[in-house]
């Protein structure tokens, strides 16, 4: 994969994230998102909250 496209999958990502306002979720102490349900029980199952980790592990690699 070259430079450019790195660049380009990166802003896609970043785009992804920031539409689905996925980096607004809470984070636990090791830094993983998680959601939560309307009695507040915590949730790393979520779609959500799979996607915007998944999408930040992303984001770390294409960044590097």
């Amino acid at each position: 994969m070259t430079e450019e496209e790195k660049e380009i999958l990166l802003d896609a990502l970043l785009f992804y994230r920031d539409e689905r306002n996925l980096d607004c979720l809470p984070m636990d102490k090791n830094y993983k998102y998680y959601d939560t349900d309307s009695n507040g029980v915590v949730n790393y199952d979520s779609a959500d909250a799979k996607d915007a980790n998944n999408l930040s592990n992303l984001i770390q690699l294409f960044s590097r």
